[in-house]
């Protein structure tokens, strides 16, 4: 598994695989623990999954993750996913999520990422083997990630303080290479948000 939701009514879980697929079961009652499968539950209303709201967002696949994917092969494949928690008084738009990939980056979007070729703020920290895992603190300010190979983990500080939104029109080259590597080492303030990173080695 590489991720498991429940949604904020305790009705539903869903859940995605390492092979590619996205289900969703039954969490309460006499059916708990059943798959909600569109051909053989016309009452599970299938077609409203998509607006169900979910308690957390771990799974890689589904509506709000479409956009983290290229739209080509080009051999990456996320391995983990984590929005944001929502405080009190705050709007749904001021979500985030962090991603992590085969390529080893930690990359952070606007939640939703529904659109195509949705900005993003990409980051390298973790080896060989790609990013295993990323978690938003409780309180927003820190994110952790973990390399599947590398033994370490990281801990980002989150800073949306200055700049423009991350759902701007973008390309999906627009951060790689040099302007990645620059954005992160020097710290400039300008049309992304920013993380700060402080990375830890487990010995």
């Amino acid at each position: 598994m590489r991720g498991v939701d429940f949604s904020k009514d305790g009705a539903l879980i869903q859940a995605c695989d390492t092979a590619g697929f996205l289900k969703f079961f039954i969490a309460k009652g006499s059916r708990g623990g059943e798959e909600v499968k569109k051909s053989q539950d016309p009452d599970a209303q299938w077609a409203t999954l998509k607006d169900v709201k979910w308690h957390t967002h771990s799974c890689v696949y589904g509506w709000a993750t479409q956009g983290c994917w290229s739209t080509y092969d080009d051999g990456c494949d996320l391995r983990a996913a984590c929005r944001s928690h929502l405080a009190k008084g705050e709007l749904p738009s001021t979500q985030l999520l962090a991603t992590g990939d085969s390529y080893s980056r930690v990359r952070l979007w606007r939640y939703p990422a529904a659109t195509a070729q949705p900005c993003s703020a990409d980051y390298r920290a973790h080896g060989g083997g790609g990013t295993g895992g990323v978690v938003f603190s409780c309180d927003n300010q820190r994110l952790m990630s973990v390399g599947r190979e590398d033994g370490i983990v990281c801990q980002w500080q989150v800073d949306t303080s200055g700049g423009a939104p991350l759902d701007e029109a973008c390309t999906e080259d627009v951060l790689t290479g040099a302007q990645t590597h620059d954005l992160r080492d020097t710290k400039v303030s300008g049309a992304l948000p920013l993380f700060l990173p402080s990375v830890e080695r487990n010995e």
